[in-house]
């Protein structure tokens, strides 16, 4: 049957799958709504976090960091911003 929302097929852990399907019979709703409501909670608190472009114009930026002395591991800085925290 077609439908008009895009779907996404999980696999899960045992464990993980009772617990949920025992929050929907909880619940009174169906495993997907379940699924649906823990993913939009989750997503409204992590929003989307603007993604770092690695130009030839910043990496010059950090190796002059470096050069400058002001770090000495060029790995810390790009490891804390896959992490969102900033520089």
């Amino acid at each position: 049957m077609p439908t008009k929302h895009p779907r996404i097929q999980v696999v899960l852990e045992k464990p993980l799958y009772v617990t949920i399907k025992k929050r929907a019979d909880r619940d009174g709703i169906s495993m997907s709504s379940e699924v649906r409501d823990i993913v939009k909670e989750w997503a409204s608190q992590h929003p989307e976090r603007p993604h770092k472009r690695y130009t030839g114009k910043y990496m010059s930026k950090l190796i002059g960091i470096y050069k400058g002395g002001k770090t000495d591991n060029l790995d810390e800085i790009l490891a804390d911003q896959a992490h969102g925290i900033p520089d």
